[in-house]
């Protein structure tokens, strides 16, 4: 018998992060298919190898062994996300699933609070697990009315008033070169991904 083991319960990964899925058999394979099923569609061969062998599709490395079958995908995307039906041939026809997730959530992590002294650069930065659409940035000081001050397509960066943003991919920069105390305050970002977030860093001028 093959006895089959394979990954099993669900693999789950960041966006853009590495996923893999093995199965191992008793005997040598002799062949490798795998389908994606995702809810709501119909299941589709996605790979499909002799042993020994391997192939690389649409973002899906397949590789063949011996007695291993490695499923591997090094830019996991929500694309990629469902449930993989591995059909293993070795001396029995074996079918198995594993379910493969991947979070659409942006999870935005951004700079706490920053302490600079007067005349030096300041940075501050947000990351999120899905590419910005936008990101706006104001600015709130005590016993004032929040302002925004920068907004930005991305990709793209503006310069304004001493105020430098750059949006790039799941990254947005605000820097400071020449830190004042008319910077000091409350950054309320407003980060457009899948979602909108929004996120307070704290900057301090000494």
């Amino acid at each position: 018998w093959d006895n089959p083991t394979c990954t099993r319960n669900v693999v789950v990964v960041s966006r853009g992060m590495r996923a893999m899925m093995s199965c191992e058999i008793a005997n040598n394979f002799a062949q490798v298919n795998v389908s994606l099923c995702k809810p709501k569609q119909n299941c589709s061969q996605i790979l499909g190898v002799k042993a020994p062998g391997s192939l690389t599709k649409e973002g899906w490395h397949l590789q063949v062994q011996g007695r291993v079958a490695t499923l591997v995908i090094e830019d996991a995307q929500a694309t990629h996300a469902g449930e993989y039906t591995w059909n293993l041939e070795g001396l029995q026809d074996n079918y198995i699933v594993t379910v493969l997730d991947v979070p659409v959530e942006d999870n935005p992590n951004c700079t706490g609070n920053v302490v600079v002294y007067r005349g030096m650069p300041a940075e501050m930065s947000c990351k999120i697990e899905n590419n910005f659409s936008q990101v706006n940035v104001s600015l709130c000081k005590p016993e004032q009315n929040c302002s925004q001050i920068l907004g930005v397509k991305a990709p793209g960066s503006l310069t304004k008033e001493g105020w430098h943003l750059q949006v790039q991919d799941r990254v947005a920069t605000l820097v400071i070169e020449d830190a004042q105390a008319t910077h000091a305050g409350e950054y309320t970002w407003k980060l457009k991904g899948l979602q909108d977030n929004y996120r307070v860093t704290v900057l301090n001028v000494s």
